[in-house]
């Protein structure tokens, strides 16, 4: 397995080719110019295609992985909500709400600042999640318990702007 060098004689750059050959993945394109699928990346075999019914347990890599994710989100509300949530319970999760919780951190940013501070819904994706459940609990639940009724907008309302009265002209 060695590289050869080649020179492009149109730029003068170098490119190096392997002759190891690197494994193909789902969106990849092939030879023929079309994007392989699952069926064509993993074979023609018996299990070609089909989709695992079993989940692994969650390991120390993905745990720490998702805490990252749920705590570096950009916005300090949800760095402090997501992030003390998977750091809590991240570690004591089983498969199949390690699985919820990696759905919820795939979801944007503006829908879940407006789940979780109460002003919409949580998006259909996650309407039925058991993990979104239990940060709405939990969050909703502190601002109930913390906040002064006077501060925040009524459940389903945005909060208000407090530079909204300045008028630029």
């Amino acid at each position: 397995m060695g590289r050869d060098r080649k020179v492009r004689p149109d730029t003068g750059h170098i490119h190096f080719r392997s002759s190891k050959r690197l494994p193909l993945r789902e969106g990849d394109v092939g030879a023929t110019g079309g994007k392989l699928d699952a069926c064509t990346r993993e074979g023609f075999g018996a299990g070609a295609g089909k989709k695992r019914t079993t989940m692994a347990a969650p390991t120390a890599a993905s745990t720490r992985r998702a805490v990252y994710r749920a705590s570096q989100r950009g916005m300090l509300e949800l760095d402090l909500i997501l992030g003390g949530y998977a750091r809590e319970r991240a570690g004591k999760m089983d498969a199949k709400e390690f699985a919820a919780l990696e759905q919820v951190l795939k979801e944007e940013n503006p829908v879940l600042l407006q789940a979780v501070t109460g002003q919409a819904p949580p998006p259909p994706s996650l309407q039925s999640n058991p993990v979104m459940h239990e940060i709405l609990k939990r969050s909703l639940g502190r601002l109930e318990d913390k906040c002064v009724p006077g501060t925040r907008a009524s459940p389903g309302r945005p909060w208000t702007n407090p530079w909204s009265d300045l008028v630029t002209k």
